[in-house]
């Protein structure tokens, strides 16, 4: 069959009227008498405008006053008079009555039409002369063949009259704009916005959603069947306003003539509509839904300024409800219920049955087809569907209409990204630049830590606007296709905030690509963070928790604790979170948090090497922290359960057997610890210091008196140097307090006192006369009252050491000369006369630098100014 272009309803009506006037023609031109009820007359004496009728009426003038469910029933009650067969009335039944007549009610009544009443219709006038051909169907061919061949003719012949429809609740509904096709799809959301209409919970309910994507046609839709519905009585008045200023009319976007365009004009239009009976309309709309139960609906609320109108809203009398349409939320005062896209079947039959009523071709493609072409260039609105299709229609081609999209972005975003912060544009515009979702985490870490607040609020009115969603995982945020076009048209992203965002990026990936180091290098180290690339909130959460360590070295608490609490809010479930803030809380002596901590550490622990880690970590924290060391011992045997033979955990057992005097138990387990060239210059010194620490105290634990056997410890000790191409700090302070313990021994075993201690003095010189601590200046006065004669020179250089003052950048007048002032984990920096110098610790030419070290290095120029490279220590 052809298509057609008469309006839906128009088309509808003039079928079922023509099918009534058959029908009449057919019960009133009969041989047979024709039973009509009392309740039948009575019905037909209120509908005939012409004359009284009564029984005695002749059936015709009768008949004039009964609608189509009568006439069908009036067939099937005289079935018998007109000798119908069972098969006859059961096909009656099955066609008239239960498809054309609640079909015929909707046309009359002015209600939402389902999107098959159209085709049921075509299909009843091509096969009703067919399935009862004992009725003479004139009328309806007649109309037929205007259809086809003159639908210009019968429109004009058509004179559409509703009905007015009893019912028991007043109301002002408009009449659906959706004729074209019937209404589509959204059960869903047809069920949910039963709930909460339904629902005594909250007063005020707005669908939110971009426009076009037909929240208006869900309330008008839902309002009828409501009318209809057991729940009707819960209302006295349906009460609807609209605040819409443009529509879509020939494929453009049209002004609404006399559209409301303030707060005033809104009340006062709401004030006509009900009673009027002061000269305050927001009194006496508040009146109204006092004494009668109202369900207010307003229309596109986000037209007009809200202040004013949320005040009104929170004066809704309790037993009154108000339902709302906008494309954002009103806040805590609304349920919200957001309206999203039309989902793929419905748009896809959507564009089908409008491309059919619009005489095209293009619903002659697959369903992939068409979903793909529907999601990417129509946004899955309806509304963009039927403004591409309608631009078709009159004329224009495919490719011209999706090149200007420009006017329907901007009637379907406008009142929204225009009316926005400028701190709510920068989170679309990050999401746009990145073309990807981004966890709010990101989002703060690009857009700026420290209006974290702001951005709180500024995501949550986002939101409510429903630019902005939540993925399924409710972690990820994501911008919809219409806010992303319409930015690109309206709103590009500023070339400022490009590179901005660049830089952070950058910054970002440095940070990332050094955490990753250090865990490559040393993975049990307290300050490595380990699992930081799983997602990306553990990335940014990686971030604050390394901006919270360097906080920590500089003893700013207060800003440790700030960069602490944004990472928890950022990964809540991160284990490193808790593990670095049981560290800083312990540096900052509260024992009893940084033991609660690490036990929440543990218990996020993701598999059973990260949890041996955590246990490393609290038996150190007891060992260094608390000086528990059977406690300790209890955390490390459980690190060496869940991680046998790492060397970092039996080195930690060692110390920790050591300070509980299992010296024998100690070696064993450091014999067992074999150096390779793979070693760090940091685990060997580590190794080694803890290794001379264990033959030490087992040397001071022996009595004087076995001089000769602690000489041997001490001289086994020693040579575990051997080992070491690099002497650090803290091992240097371990080799000066076993010197001192060989040069006490001396008037026990001079030559072998002297010959150990000038060994190790002359080899490790400088590293010990760079040691500042109180233990060089005890053995200077261990070596003054001994009676050794040792070499000159070594009384020379411990005999010019002094208590250290502190120094002064001041003196240092060669530019590329100075004083480390500042030190951090992995930076700090270097003072002289003509100013600052930033360092990396990767930058220095030897091992363990110090604060007060006095440095020479080369000058870097680069983004954080003046920085120190290849750093050497001045002797």
């Amino acid at each position: 069959m052809e298509n057609f272009s008469l309006s839906t309803r128009l088309f509808m009506f003039a079928v079922v009227t023509s099918i009534e006037y058959d029908l009449r023609a057919f019960l009133s031109t009969t041989p047979a008498t024709i039973a009509v009820g009392s309740e039948l007359i009575s019905k037909s004496n209120d509908r005939n405008k012409e004359e009284r009728v009564n029984e005695k009426s002749d059936i015709g003038v009768i008949l004039n006053g009964l609608d189509l469910g009568d006439l069908v029933g009036l067939i099937n009650s005289n079935g018998a008079i007109l000798k119908l067969s069972n098969n006859t009335r059961n096909k009656i039944n099955s066609i008239l009555v239960e498809k054309l007549v609640p079909i015929r009610n909707r046309i009359m009544h002015s209600k939402p039409l389902y999107f098959s009443d159209r085709g049921t219709i075509e299909e009843a006038m091509r096969t009703l002369d067919k399935e009862f051909d004992f009725i003479n169907w004139n009328e309806l061919l007649k109309t037929k063949d205007k259809i086809y061949n003159n639908p210009e003719k019968l429109m004009a012949s058509l004179k559409f009259i509703p009905e007015i429809e009893d019912t028991s609740i007043y109301h002002n509904l408009p009449e659906p704009e959706f004729d074209d096709t019937g209404y589509i799809g959204r059960k869903q959301e047809l069920h949910d916005l039963d709930k909460l209409i339904n629902s005594d919970i909250y007063p005020v309910v707005t669908i939110v959603g971009n426009g076009g994507f037909g929240k208006t046609a869900l309330v008008v839709k839902y309002l009828y069947d409501f009318i209809d519905s057991n729940n009707a009585n819960k209302f006295d008045a349906i009460v609807w306003t609209t605040l819409k200023t443009k529509t879509l009319s020939r494929g453009e976007f049209i002004k609404i003539k006399d559209s409301i365009s303030n707060a005033t004009e809104f009340f006062n239009n709401l004030q006509i509509n009900l009673i009027q009976q002061t000269q305050n309309p927001v009194d006496d709309i508040i009146s109204f839904m006092e004494n009668f139960p109202t369900l207010l609906v307003i229309d596109n609320l986000e037209t007009m300024p809200t202040l004013q109108v949320i005040e009104f809203l929170k004066r809704i009398p309790s037993k009154s409800k108000v339902l709302i349409t906008s494309r954002k939320g009103l806040g805590e005062l609304e349920n919200r219920y957001e309206l999203k896209e039309l989902s793929s079947k419905d748009s896809i039959e959507y564009f089908r049955l409008l491309s059919k009523y619009f005489q095209l071709e293009l619903h002659q493609r697959s369903d992939e087809e068409l979903q793909s072409f529907i999601v990417k260039n129509l946004y899955s609105s309806p509304l963009v569907i039927k403004w591409y299709l309608t631009g078709i229609f009159y004329g224009a081609d495919s490719n011209s209409i999706l090149a200007n999209k420009k006017k329907v972005i901007e009637f379907c975003m406008s009142n929204i990204i225009d009316k926005l912060a400028e701190k709510e544009v920068k989170v679309l515009w990050l999401l746009l630049n990145e073309g990807k979702p981004l966890t709010f985490g990101e989002i703060v870490y690009y857009i700026g830590e420290q209006d974290y607040y702001t951005l709180v609020d500024s995501v949550n009115k986002l939101k409510s606007t429903s630019m902005l969603s939540l993925d399924k995982s409710g972690i990820k945020y994501s911008i919809n296709s219409l806010a992303k076009d319409y930015l690109t048209y309206f709103r590009p992203v500023s070339n400022e905030f490009i590179d901005m965002i660049r830089d952070k990026r950058m910054k970002l990936h440095k940070i990332l690509e050094t955490i990753s180091s250090k865990n490559e290098n040393d993975p049990f180290d307290a300050k490595s963070i380990q699992h930081n690339l799983d997602n990306p909130s553990n990335k940014i959460a990686s971030y604050y928790l390394t901006e919270a360590l360097e906080k920590s070295y500089q003893k700013d608490w207060t800003e440790a604790s700030h960069y602490l609490e944004r990472a928890l809010t950022v990964a809540p479930e991160y284990f490193e979170i808790y593990k670095i803030r049981a560290f800083i809380t312990s540096e900052m002596s509260n024992y009893s948090e940084a033991q609660e901590f690490y036990r929440i550490a543990l218990e996020n622990a993701p598999d059973d090497t990260t949890s041996a880690v955590l246990n490393y970590h609290l038996s150190v924290f007891y060992t260094v922290k608390m000086q528990e060391h059977i406690k300790a011992l209890e955390y490390i045997e459980k690190a060496d359960e869940l991680f046998p033979n790492n060397l970092r955990i039996q080195l930690e057992k060692g110390r920790i057997l050591t300070n509980l005097s299992k010296y024998k138990e100690a070696i064993e387990i450091f014999e067992r610890i074999k150096l390779n060239n793979e070693t760090t210059i940091k685990f060997a010194n580590q190794y080694i210091s803890k290794y001379l620490d264990v033959y030490l105290r087992r040397a001071q634990s022996l009595n004087f008196r076995d001089y000769s056997l602690k000489l041997s410890f001490l001289g086994d000790g020693l040579e575990k140097l051997d080992y070491l191409n690099e002497v650090d700090y803290k091992t240097s302070t371990i080799l000066i307090k076993v010197l001192t313990e060989v040069v006490k021994l001396s008037n026990k075993d001079k030559e072998k006192s002297t010959l150990l201690f000038e060994k190790y003095f002359i080899k490790y010189k400088k590293e010990i006369l760079k040691n500042n601590t109180g233990h060089l200046l005890k053995l200077k006065r261990v070596v003054r009252e001994s009676e050794i004669k040792f070499q000159p020179d070594i009384f020379s250089s411990l005999n010019n050491i002094q208590k250290k003052n502190k120094k002064s950048y001041s003196k240092f007048t060669v530019e590329n000369e100075g004083i480390i002032t500042q030190l951090f984990e992995s930076s700090g920096f270097i003072k002289n006369k003509f100013g600052k110098y930033y360092f990396d610790l990767e930058d220095f030419e030897y091992a363990s630098p110090m604060k007060d070290d006095e440095v020479t290095f080369k000058i870097h120029i680069n983004e954080k100014g003046k920085q120190a490279k290849e750093i050497d220590l001045i002797f």
